[in-house]
């Protein structure tokens, strides 16, 4: 019998049996990548819905949220003068909200290429992309050499979310990078 531990990040269930472990050689078992793959696919498509729906970009406005993380109570202070709401400043909050209503059990979460496209549609994600595979081959360079301490950590605190981000927004990165 087949015994699975709940994954809750996911919302899926990790096997558990010697067919699909992770060992070298094992391979992956449909069930261990199908709930990341339905959830990244469920952001990008309420993602475009959302953007299609609305009929225009959100223009950078869904990056507030990580932007204003950087400094302590910057997003709280910036919504409280605004009277906007966190939905309105980040597109995870946003996917969510569009999906669970507002007061949500769970969250979807937004992936890497939808909000960079809700932000500036697709000539946007070539740009940032391209632009972010830049930052990252300075930050490898900077990894790799030697520019100082300081420069080696803050280079660290960036390539130590590299696996996070294609689930993350596009400034994800930012206020660990920053704090450094």
């Amino acid at each position: 019998a087949r015994s699975a531990i709940r994954r809750p990040i996911t919302g899926g269930n990790w096997p558990v049996d010697a067919r699909c472990s992770h060992s070298p050689g094992a391979g992956y078992s449909p069930e261990f990548v199908a709930p990341a793959v339905a959830n990244s696919a469920v952001t990008l498509y309420k993602g475009l819905e959302i953007v299609h729906g609305r009929g225009d970009l959100y223009w950078g406005q869904l990056w507030l949220s990580n932007i204003l993380a950087v400094v302590p109570l910057g997003q709280a202070t910036f919504l409280n003068l605004t009277g906007m709401a966190h939905y309105d400043i980040s597109s995870a909050y946003l996917i969510t909200y569009e999906v669970f209503g507002p007061r949500p059990h769970t969250s979807y979460g937004t992936s890497l290429v939808i909000d960079v496209y809700m932000n500036f549609g697709t000539i946007g994600v070539v740009v940032c992309l391209a632009a972010y595979g830049a930052v990252c081959r300075t930050c490898q360079d900077i990894l790799t050499a030697q520019h100082g301490f300081h420069a080696f950590l803050a280079a660290g605190a960036f390539a130590s979310l590299a696996f996070y981000v294609s689930r993350g927004s596009f400034f994800a990165q930012l206020q660990p990078f920053v704090w450094t």
